[in-house]
């Protein structure tokens, strides 16, 4: 809704039951007509200044303002936007014509953070995980074109010669199982075995079985590169071995990373006295675990071998962050480091862990709902203008000097920060719509 309370016409966002008010403009200009669709976050609204009146967008949290239309002396007002957040309807005013109605595609938030970094395709971890954020989109929203871009990724890298020789691969596998589940061509079936092959049979693993990511350690990265694959692959092909084995490891990984005082999770793991370690509780890693422990929670049903390890873990793990959590919605980049920057990555995948946990009655909704509200809408405020997350930390090895975590520079454009802000989008959307 718009109010005159601050002495400006603004646009505000208020909760159902009142609890949460959120100023969403701050400009000038005299802000109304706000027009939002519950599908996809997504806000049109009218700013209108001495020079005329000009149609903006936003998503619902005050985050990725930028003007609607094209940069032409239109005077355009009074948008709404369809309910699938597809289309938004308007009425404008060309220079010396009479006032007509338009109808356009509207580009939703979601879509805008999908197609930064579409055109540069990377076969390696990073584009693994923004082709993970563009499934999730998918099957939250059934939006065709997030499939599509799944399949560009995966036809590229095919071409490419790509081949699995690290478990950070394994998402490849995972991008041709999407693809396969609405164009089931055997090339696609093909890549996920390939990748199922190694897995299971020819990667690196501690004596106990659990998997290494790097040299002689196990770090929480793994566990998102292999949980989801894991899982899909055991869906795909009925092959239950699949399924116990995503769910082994995510129990041996939090049986090395979480620590048992304070129910965080480490950087890394040493399998060995000469392997490395990670002291930190770092924020991103505690993000991949979360994530995949909620995929586990998700695929199976209770009274699962080994699940209900994994249900405890991730209780345990949340209440660990709570009181960590900062004003803003997000976690700093060492998560119990409160003077550390504050990063977006592995704050939206704690939120779409949470708004998943709390949606599924996994977690309580009287405790974690509002931190899961919080780190939303934290998440979101984030987004740039062109759909671009910011705030997102470079890639990062363990280290054991925590204070140069803090040194690790944010101000880099990444497929994985767009894929885990695509993450949340879809957490948000399906948590939305759950009974």
């Amino acid at each position: 809704f718009r109010s005159e309370v601050s002495g400006n016409s603004d646009i505000y966002r208020i909760s159902t039951n009142r609890s949460l008010l959120l100023r969403l403009t701050i400009d000038s200009a005299f802000d109304g007509y706000p027009a939002a669709t519950p599908a996809h976050q997504g806000l049109a609204y009218s700013s209108i200044t001495a020079a005329g009146s000009q149609l903006w967008q936003m998503n619902d949290a005050g985050g990725g303002v930028g003007a609607l239309l094209p940069a032409v002396h239109w005077q355009a007002e009074t948008p709404r936007l369809s309910y699938d957040g597809q289309w938004v309807v308007y009425a404008a005013t060309l220079p010396g014509e009479s006032t007509d109605i338009f109808l356009s595609p509207y580009p939703t938030p979601m879509e805008q953070m999908g197609r930064i970094l579409l055109d540069e395709i990377d076969c390696g971890w990073e584009g693994g995980v923004l082709t993970l954020g563009w499934a999730k989109a998918w099957e939250s929203t059934t939006d065709l074109f997030y499939w599509e871009w799944v399949r560009q990724w995966v036809d590229a890298c095919e071409h490419a010669g790509k081949r699995v020789e690290h478990v950070n691969d394994l998402l490849y596998g995972y991008g041709a199982l999407v693809v396969y589940g609405r164009d089931p061509q055997q090339k696609y079936l093909d890549i996920a075995q390939a990748a199922a092959d190694f897995v299971m049979q020819r990667a690196p693993r501690a004596s106990d079985g659990t998997l290494l990511h790097l040299g002689d350690a196990a770090w929480p990265d793994t566990v998102i590169m292999a949980i989801p694959f894991l899982l899909k692959m055991g869906a795909t092909t009925s092959a239950g071995h699949y399924t116990q084995e995503a769910i082994a490891q995510m129990n041996l990984h939090s049986s090395h990373l979480q620590d048992a005082s304070s129910g965080l999770y480490r950087h890394a793991w040493p399998a060995s006295e000469t392997g490395v370690s990670g002291p930190a509780h770092w924020g991103r890693g505690n993000g991949w675990v979360m994530v995949g422990a909620a995929e586990i929670l998700h695929a199976t049903p209770e009274g699962t071998p080994g699940r209900e390890t994994v249900l405890a873990n991730f209780r345990r793990q949340a209440d660990a962050l709570i009181p960590l959590q900062s004003v803003s919605g997000l976690w700093p980049t060492v998560v119990d480091e409160p003077t550390f920057y504050l990063e977006a990555s592995g704050s939206a995948l704690v939120g779409a862990a949470l708004l998943e946990g709390v949606a599924r009655g996994w977690l309580d909704a009287t405790r974690f709902g509002p931190v899961a509200q919080r780190v939303r809408d934290g998440v979101l405020a984030r987004i740039e203008t062109a759909g671009k997350l910011s705030s997102v930390s470079a890639p990062t090895g363990p280290m054991q000097d925590i204070a140069a975590y803090n040194a690790i520079p944010t101000n880099v454009l990444t497929h994985y920060g767009q894929g885990t802000v695509l993450w949340i989008g879809a957490a948000d959307v399906e948590s939305a719509s759950s009974p």
